[in-house]
């Protein structure tokens, strides 16, 4: 029981930490985008 514990908890930061990362990821390429249609 304890291990299913710790196993969601686990579960739950990695799920936050993917989401957090996906966010980055997604300003920095509409950021990156921006400045190449600016430049060109």
């Amino acid at each position: 029981m304890k291990l299913l514990k710790q196993i969601f908890k686990l579960s739950g930061v990695r799920k936050m930490l993917e989401t957090v990362a996906f966010q980055a990821f997604g300003s920095f390429e509409t950021l990156g985008s921006k400045l190449s249609h600016g430049t060109s």
